[in-house]
């Protein structure tokens, strides 16, 4: 045993020393962990050594060297696992959670932060757990389960609350701030992100406090006020430039430009955008390479340099095309070009490659939008169930009746929100109807290719696309009001799954797809049949929507005891095991997308899931990549 008392102190203290400085510049403790790691390997001391491991995986990660820092974090947890070290564990698996989520690999991350709470109840560590609740909630929200990640972060900020731990605070406080920004709120984006300032500079967090400037900045930025978003961003730049986030840095400098080509300060705004520009390519960031090619490409535009203009745009739409919103942009200012030049045949070849990348990105948006509506209601129940339960710590003998108050409250609300969605859809449907119906006629009568053919082709499809929204939303409100009426009977599941399978035979056709019906002469069974009917109608559809041209689809009913069983089987492209896992949340984005260009909500799944769920059903999904999917659903026959 070469290590002797003296050589672990001085590598203790070093490793301790670099950890005190890991939220300032990153050379001096970098070095110290470096050397803290040599002497540990020669005196053979492992906790030296897991402790090292860990310092340079959150340094490698801070320098966006990603491998490295992945390396050091895991060899650094085998060797604390194996020591038994809870605490030191604790802490690298906090940094390999956030190494995943950084990365995008949210599956891993989420697996990771799970196991650290585990070993966070043996140490008993209250504020470590409030950390890695706060990081589930950062999971949760890029996983798009807005439900989750609310619960996470009150039981965070009531952690951290309890502890006084203001750097915590303010981390809740900036993801807070986050989410009302997307719900456009923001004033109480404002607010919640001075918090996080306020909190962090009394802290001494730089992180922090850049974090929240450039949130502040980007905030003016979008209500228009240049004048005080470069005052911001440059705060944040001055915060930045003692770190060492180049990422960050470049991300500043887009703001810095956006801001001052909006009070029409050209020539600095391509000082910015050349400066992220550069460091983009420095670290190979590709999300912001794209974002400053096209600014200093629009804003060469803008100065009538349609050469320069011409070039960083080009570079856009030859190399970064996987960055489907901002080439379609490209797109658009390049037929300007070329049309203000009179190169009319490459404005149109621009000019169409525009209009796909817009519809496609249009329907993104229309998806996005859906979100944030479902969103705000689930922020809004998460504050009046965090406001309930304030209200039972502080006098428990009232909170039964505060809880009938407020789910009394939320249930006027989500009646008046099923509602509203009726009125709403049907004033659209009935005039949506009639153009379906006039845009049918029209179609039928004019010849196939002509522009105006194509013109009323366009109008069919977007008509098909907002009817099929508006009911899939009509469906979602009925199913989740508790109070939807079912009306019972006696049917029999053949004649409905036929008379469905009729209906598909239209939409399957287009893309010579068959519907094979594997059905006995009947099967009664007692349930609702509007609910039979639409979990038929949502499986077979989908069905249909994911297959590729000229393959299968397989209907199958059956009797198994006492229950009617259900498969709808098709020969698309295949579930994930990551799809899998969201494959019946609302708004689930999947990998696999519609074969035919036909629009998908995300809410078919989830509606199916709740009205199997209301006829005392089940359902689930076999499947394997590459091998088409299996849906299996169960339903009680009842008493005939």
């Amino acid at each position: 045993m070469l290590q002797t008392t003296f050589g672990t102190e001085v590598i203790d203290a070093l490793n301790e020393r670099a950890w005190e400085l890991r939220s300032g510049e990153i050379a001096e403790p970098l070095a110290l962990s470096h050397e803290a790691l040599d002497l540990s390997q020669q005196t053979m001391y492992e906790k030296g050594i897991a402790c090292s491991q860990r310092n340079l995986g959150y340094f490698y990660s801070r320098l966006c060297d990603f491998d490295a820092a992945l390396n050091a974090l895991l060899e650094g947890s085998k060797i604390a696992e194996s020591l038994g070290d809870d605490a030191l564990l604790s802490s690298i698996y906090n940094n390999l959670g956030i190494l995943y989520m950084n990365q995008g690999k949210y599956p891993e991350s989420l697996e990771i932060f799970k196991k650290n709470l585990t070993v966070i109840e043996r140490t008993g560590n209250p504020a470590a757990k409030a950390l890695t609740l706060n990081n589930i909630g950062n999971i949760y929200w890029a996983l798009e389960n807005f439900a989750e990640m609310l619960n996470a972060y009150f039981a965070a900020l009531k952690a951290y609350e309890t502890l006084n731990e203001e750097s915590g605070m303010a981390t809740i406080y900036n993801n807070i701030g986050n989410m009302y920004k997307i719900l456009q709120d923001y004033g109480k984006a404002r607010e919640n992100y001075y918090k996080s300032f306020q909190l962090q500079e009394r802290y001494g967090n730089l992180i922090g406090m850049a974090v929240a400037q450039t949130n502040l900045a980007m905030l003016h930025l979008i209500e228009n006020d240049f004048s005080a978003a470069k005052t911001a961003y440059l705060e944040a730049l001055a915060t930045q430039q003692l770190l060492a986030d180049d990422q960050q840095k470049a991300r500043i400098y887009v703001g810095l430009g956006k801001s001052c080509k909006g009070l029409d300060c050209y020539d600095e705004a391509l000082r910015h955008f050349h400066r992220a520009l550069d460091i983009s390519m420095e670290i190979q960031a590709r999300e912001l390479q794209v974002i400053s090619l096209l600014e200093l490409g629009t804003a060469y535009f803008e100065m009538e340099d349609f050469d320069n203009a011409e070039h960083f745009l080009n570079e856009v739409v030859l190399h970064f095309t996987d960055q489907r919103p901002e080439s379609y942009l490209a797109y658009k200012t390049l037929s300007e070009i070329c049309a203000l030049r009179g190169d009319f045949k490459n404005a149109w070849q621009h000019h169409k490659s525009y209009h796909d990348g817009y519809e496609t990105h249009k329907n993104e948006e229309a998806e996005e939008r859906f979100k944030k509506l479902f969103m705000s209601f689930e922020v809004e129940k998460a504050q009046r169930e965090k406001e309930l339960y304030r209200r039972k710590s502080e006098e428990l003998a009232d909170a039964l009746m505060e809880l009938k108050v407020v789910y009394a409250d939320f249930k006027k609300l989500s009646d008046v929100r099923n509602e509203m969605l009726g009125i709403v859809a049907h004033d659209l449907q009935n005039p949506l109807s009639g153009i379906m119906l006039w845009a049918e006629l029209l179609e039928q009568q004019l010849h196939s290719g002509d522009t105006e053919h194509k013109i009323v082709h366009n109008i069919l499809k977007s008509s098909r696309h907002m009817s099929a929204i508006i009911r899939e939303l009509l469906d979602t409100g009925l199913e989740e009001a508790e109070s939807a009426a079912r009306n019972v009977v006696v049917l029999d599941a053949v004649t409905v799954a036929r008379d469905v399978a009729e209906e598909q035979q239209k939409p399957a056709a287009f893309k010579n797809i068959t519907i094979h019906h594997l059905l006995p002469d009947n099967l009664f069974v007692k349930t609702d049949p509007i609910s039979l009917r639409r979990v038929i109608e949502n499986l077979l559809s989908n069905a249909v929507k994911f297959s590729p041209q000229s393959s299968n689809v397989f209907l199958k009913l059956y009797k198994s005891g006492n229950e009617l069983h259900m498969i709808v089987e098709d020969e698309g492209p295949g579930i994930s095991a990551e799809d899998s896992r969201k494959l019946f949340k609302k708004f689930s984005r999947l990998s696999a997308r519609p074969t035919g260009g036909e629009y998908s909500t995300g809410l078919g799944l989830y509606v199916v899931k709740l009205l199997v769920g209301k006829m005392d059903g089940t359902i689930h999904c076999e499947s394997e990549l590459g091998k088409g999917a299996r849906f299996i659903v169960t339903i009680p026959i009842g008493d005939l």
